[in-house]
């Protein structure tokens, strides 16, 4: 059974960024440790609630001050 170092390690997972060896031992460990299963749920729950609001988030329209700064050159310093 691996040891579960912290979050990062089970953000890397869930994001698809772990090394295949990696993710089966996060997968068996899921399996063997509600605790951990849990915690694996929770933090997929929290991906998708930000993968959501950013869609919601970018699906509206930009507010003007932004479309009006990308016509006009940048500032002289």
């Amino acid at each position: 059974m691996t040891k579960i170092e912290n979050d990062d390690q089970l953000h890397r997972f869930i994001d698809g960024e772990c090394s295949p060896s990696e993710e089966l031992e996060i997968l068996r460990a899921e399996h063997d440790d509600d605790v951990l299963a849990k915690r694996i749920r929770k933090l997929r729950g929290q991906k998708a609630e930000l993968r959501a609001a950013m869609e919601l988030e970018l699906a509206g329209e930009l507010p003007l001050n932004l479309v009006e700064a990308t016509k006009s050159p940048p500032p002289k310093t």
